[in-house]
């Protein structure tokens, strides 16, 4: 995930296309209006949440462990 103002924004779209290109499993996802530091604010933002959500998701998955 990228975050819409982000300085560095399309800079994480261009890799994770490049990583697409060579054949792994991601997905790019730009999440509107949020600042670089979202994923932190989880305590006062609803994409911050959704965020640490799906990472906690993508990687448990990948790295096989069941989540109780």
């Amino acid at each position: 995930m990228t975050a819409e103002m982000d300085p560095l924004r399309d800079e994480g779209k261009a890799y994770g296309k490049k990583m697409i290109a060579a054949g792994s499993h991601a997905e790019v996802i730009c999440m509107k209006g949020m600042p670089h530091t979202f994923m932190m604010m989880d305590d006062i933002l609803e994409n911050g949440k959704r965020y640490n959500r799906e990472a906690i998701r993508v990687l448990t998955a990948v790295w096989g462990i069941a989540i109780k």
